[in-house]
């Protein structure tokens, strides 16, 4: 069962893409697949990863316009397309080259970051509804982001979750008193609409990350009578630790299609506080969501009485190795559906 995986950003970056990548491959390659790469060049050494030169994009700044040559011929059963630009049109061309099928995952909602190229929203849509009506089948990371693709005109779509390692994270049901937030430093994180409510509570929050908002962040801060500890960028070990310590893990991008970060402080028994309007609101109760002030607040008042082992075992269901096996079954349907 040989697999194609192509990609619009790799090592050295460790977004969501990646890690997913990653995960996926050991697990697969453990039960019998063999999976070859394309993506960017890397200095990584990768066996059976084949890279492209291409133009950095200076919005976002970890992904890459990349080129492929669309006369490489890679011979596979399937190909599974995690980017959205050239790379997945060559997967494309080359399944049908190979009269094999073709699946997509939407990892990254580009009609939501049109506002960095200052193009106008329908377009993204137009593309995104073309090029995944393309695919034989289209993997959405969560039930939101599903539907918000079925609005766009998408066919043939269905939720298959992103995996982590659920025994990297270390559970302790014992919190520290700081809230925590983990992610790149965009706008669309909305971080900010976080800031006034934590006038109202006596609790530092430390935000874990860098990008191109941070100075607006910062600023915004500054606005409040709050405490906000600025980290940068951790090593991964320390970010286990917080995760494991912190009260709590702040949420609120209505950007991001799954909330990667809220799994991984879920398997630390560190629960969520989520706005109402993210992805990863599905998987949570209701006494973890706000869409206010006073909503935050109770959320905040009801942390205490939150199971930390609950939190443990619904990060659970998201582990590699229970993942998997959707994959496996997936693809063998996949592979056999030509």
């Amino acid at each position: 069962m040989r697999l194609l995986y192509t990609t619009d950003t790799y090592h050295p970056n460790m977004d969501g893409v990646v890690r997913t990548i990653d995960l996926l491959v050991d697990a697969l390659e453990n039960i019998g697949y063999e999976i070859s790469i394309i993506g960017p060049k890397t200095n990584i050494q990768v066996s059976n990863y084949h890279g492209y030169d291409g133009f950095e994009l200076p919005f976002y700044r970890d992904y890459k316009l990349i080129i492929p040559n669309f006369k490489d011929i890679y011979e596979v059963d399937l190909v599974h397309n995690h980017g959205l630009g050239l790379t997945a049109i060559y997967g494309i061309k080359l399944a049908r080259r190979l009269n094999i099928n073709v699946i997509g995952h939407y990892h990254t909602d580009i009609v939501y970051a049109t506002h960095y190229v200052k193009a106008p929203r329908f377009l993204a849509k137009l593309y995104v509804k073309h090029l995944l009506n393309s695919y034989n089948m289209t993997f959405s990371p969560s039930p939101k982001i599903e539907r918000r693709l079925r609005e766009y005109g998408v066919k043939n779509v269905s939720t298959l979750e992103i995996p982590i390692d659920i025994d990297k994270y270390q559970f302790s049901d014992r919190k520290d008193e700081y809230l925590l937030h983990v992610g790149r430093l965009v706008k669309e994180k909305r971080l900010d609409i976080i800031f006034p409510y934590l006038e109202e509570l006596d609790i530092p929050l430390y935000v874990v990350g860098k990008g191109p908002a941070m100075d607006y962040y910062k600023a915004k801060s500054e606005q409040y009578r709050i405490d906000v500890r600025f980290l940068g960028f951790v090593e991964e070990n320390k970010l286990i630790e917080l995760y494991r310590d912190a009260k709590a893990l702040v949420f609120a991008s209505d950007f991001d299609t799954f909330g990667l970060v809220c799994v991984e402080a879920m398997a630390s028994g560190t629960p969520v506080i989520a706005h109402k309007d993210t992805a990863i609101a599905d998987y949570l109760s209701y006494d973890m969501l706000f869409y206010d002030k006073d909503s935050f607040i109770r959320s905040f008042q009801n942390l205490d009485k939150i199971d930390k082992y609950e939190m443990r075992k619904i990060a659970s269901r998201f582990d590699i190795n229970n993942i998997v096996k959707k994959y496996d079954e997936f693809y063998k349907i996949m592979m056999n559906k030509n």
